[in-house]
């Protein structure tokens, strides 16, 4: 008879009786909080002007950023899974949730002196921390159940998107027709998808089974590959104090190189044009054709004034950007086009 499959754990120190932790699952979550840090630190780059791509608008870049906060909140399903196979925890469970709630809060006070117009009052940490008790009573029904939950959560915003949640504290709910502009925006709905999507991942591939903790008779195996995985499974062991000080470190370093090195006027058309183009097409339902003649218009009008190259106040840039979409406003598809 073969012998059964041990679960794809790291040991635990001789003589602990702490449940072992998933290798996979760290490596997974570093993995995650890498590519965030890349995220962040291109975005970093694009802020200051140093590189000719906004990831804010960037499509591509758009896209990477929903994939890293799905996978994140993938792996926050899976580990209440993970964390349930020897019944619930609720020391340190409720140890967990309120360092997560601390650094939100955190995070939005730090957003709010550095970004007031886009401060993060409901980023991917304050969504961690409500799906982690949101998701609670799914632990326990039956997986049919949570699939169709999952789907309903994703489907909610395109069918129940109403004026009711208008109002500043309903925004979280992500049922509002429009929200002010965050830096990180992470609502319930659709996000608590993910969150369902990877409890029913971990369930399904058997993590909902209950494992006996490593002891010093019977440490767990590591798996081939381990040395390979274990930076990775260091990073997702810490991605919380990592995801709190990467970008702070990254924007104070992209910031000082930024003060010594010369701005691309370039690279500084290039971004305004990726910009102006992404906000036509949102706030006017622009026609492919007509949006980019209006932003390369605006934008030509601003370089023959020497916008790029010459140093201004924030009130004559503005008036000199009015001027300029104005008359391209009118030379362009005045009918289109409008001031509202």
């Amino acid at each position: 008879m073969s012998q059964p499959i041990r679960p794809f754990t790291l040991p635990e120190r001789p003589g602990s009786a702490v449940r072992p932790r998933s290798l996979g699952v760290d490596a997974l979550r570093g993995l995650a909080i890498l590519a965030m840090a890349i995220y962040h630190f291109t975005w970093d780059l694009g802020y200051f002007g140093l590189i000719g791509v906004d990831p804010a608008v960037d499509e591509g870049w758009r896209l990477f950023a929903k994939l890293i906060a799905a996978s994140f909140l993938a792996l926050v399903g899976a580990g209440l899974v993970l964390a349930g196979r020897d019944g619930f925890d609720g020391v340190r469970y409720g140890a967990r949730l309120a360092k997560i709630i601390a650094a939100a809060i955190l995070v939005s006070a730090a957003t709010f002196a550095a970004f007031p117009d886009r401060f993060v009052y409901f980023g991917i940490l304050h969504h961690i921390a409500l799906a982690s008790i949101l998701a609670l009573p799914f632990l326990r029904l039956p997986l049919p159940v949570v699939a169709l939950a999952a789907v309903a959560a994703f489907l909610l915003p395109d069918y129940a998107t109403l004026p009711l949640f208008d109002e500043p504290a309903l925004w979280w709910t992500g049922l509002a027709p429009e929200t002010r502009p965050a830096n990180d925006f992470v609502p319930l709905f659709p996000w608590f998808s993910a969150v369902l999507a990877g409890i029913v991942i971990a369930r399904v591939l058997g993590g909902a089974r209950p494992t006996r903790p490593s002891t010093p008779a019977s440490p767990a195996p590591e798996p081939r590959g381990a040395a390979v995985l274990r930076p990775l499974a260091f990073a997702g062991r810490h991605s919380l104090l990592i995801y709190l000080v990467h970008q702070p470190l990254l924007f104070g370093l992209v910031m000082a190189a930024a003060a010594v090195m010369p701005r691309d006027a370039g690279i500084e058309r290039l971004r305004f044009i990726a910009a102006c183009e992404a906000t036509c097409q949102q706030t006017n339902g622009g026609d492919p054709a007509i949006c980019p003649a209006y932003c390369g218009c605006v934008s030509g009008s601003l370089e023959r004034n020497g916008f790029w190259t010459s140093r201004m106040s924030e009130e004559e840039a503005q008036s000199m950007l009015g001027t300029a979409a104005a008359g391209c406003r009118i030379d362009i598809a005045p009918e289109f086009l409008n001031e509202d």
